[in-house]
């Protein structure tokens, strides 16, 4: 129990350090500061879903920020309460596994914990491609800039096909796929193609991250939404393979460079 917390706590002090070095901000980000002076629309539940631990990027409010790194990685001592909390939780996930799911918010795409910041670090330590969480959608208040739009047609795909690893960086990539698998965005697909979808994209992904030798980065945040800056400098968002947008590869040992899809 001891020893996993301080390999995690290690790995959040190495994140929070090379987030520093890059001009990064070293904590989580927190949705309340990112929205404090965007416009919203409304919220909307999407009931209980299993999202992807790689797209839950933040906490919702300050209040738990500066005790995770931005991999969600822990950074109190292990003498704290916080530390003895997360290590019970460690050994009830290694033993049992959880029983109740987390609570978050979805804004842009992303996601932010309101209860269960622990949890998802633990399962983010164990390497857990997913977790079962009570989602809030929360729109933006306008649909005037291209990440909005992109936002707009991910959500429309949603709703046939409920899938959120799929993010595409070109405008109208949704309905592409959709037509290129004899879909729509109207109508709902049966959970046949939905399945179909989610396993050949699976497989894909595996494919380039072993064609690529690498994993991606944990600090990555997604860049903010337009009219948002805290005085950090972000990365642009790089996640694996599922945008439509083309990324430059070099393959070992050749000259030559491949063109893959890019995911993010």
């Amino acid at each position: 129990m001891e020893e996993a917390y301080r390999q995690a706590r290690k790995r959040g002090e190495q994140g929070r350090r090379r987030a520093i070095s890059q001009s990064e901000h070293p904590y989580l980000t927190d949705l309340d500061s990112l929205v404090a002076q965007l416009p919203l629309g409304q919220r909307e539940s999407v009931g209980l879903r299993d999202i992807p631990l790689e797209m839950v990027v933040g906490t919702v409010t300050k209040g738990r920020q500066s005790a995770f790194s931005c991999n969600f990685m822990p950074l109190l001592p292990f003498s704290t309460e916080f530390a003895r909390k997360w290590s019970n939780l460690y050994d009830i996930q290694v033993t049992e596994g959880y029983r109740d799911p987390v609570i978050v918010t979805e804004f842009m795409h992303r996601f932010y914990v309101q209860e269960g910041n622990k949890r998802v670090s633990v399962l983010k330590f164990l390497d857990a491609p997913t977790v079962s969480a009570k989602v809030t959608r929360l729109y933006p208040g306008t649909w005037d800039s291209v990440e909005s739009r992109l936002y707009g047609e991910f959500c429309a795909f949603w709703r046939v096909c409920p899938l959120y690893e799929i993010e595409f960086s070109r405008e109208g990539s949704y309905e592409t796929l959709a037509k290129m698998l004899g879909r729509n965005l109207i109508e709902k697909w049966p959970q046949k193609k939905v399945d179909y979808l989610r396993h050949t994209f699976l497989l894909f992904k595996r494919a380039y991250l072993r064609a690529g030798h690498a994993r991606l980065p944990q600090c990555v945040q997604p860049g903010p939404p337009a009219g948002y800056a805290d005085g950090y400098r972000r990365k642009p968002p790089v996640q694996d393979l599922a945008r439509a947008g083309h990324c430059r590869q070099k393959r070992r040992g050749q000259g030559r460079s491949c063109r893959s899809a890019e995911r993010r």
